[in-house]
């Protein structure tokens, strides 16, 4: 598995640092694990759960009370950027 190996799946389009911060993102969630790690780019359908799984986490840990985006919070909107680019235009 490529995140056992340390390396960025060929589909991933952002370096070793995003990729390893989805990762650590990932955890606690088996489904969104096994999709950012798995060697073959996700569907369409994989990509708007990881999109709705980052969106959530956004949500949870991204924004001040007074809902001002932190540093961790610009880091999560750079992968959602990432998994945007992978879906197809309207």
């Amino acid at each position: 598995m490529n995140a056992a190996h340390g390396r960025v799946p060929a589909w991933f389009p952002g370096n070793r640092e995003a990729y390893g911060f989805l990762v650590e993102l990932s955890e606690g969630n088996a489904e969104v694990r096994s999709a950012v790690t798995a060697d073959r780019p996700p569907s369409e359908e994989v990509v708007e759960d990881l999109l709705d799984h980052l969106s959530d986490r956004l949500t949870d840990v991204g924004f001040t009370g007074d809902w001002e985006i932190t540093p961790l919070g610009e880091r999560i909107e750079d992968l959602i950027d990432v998994f945007n680019n992978l879906l197809p235009e309207e």
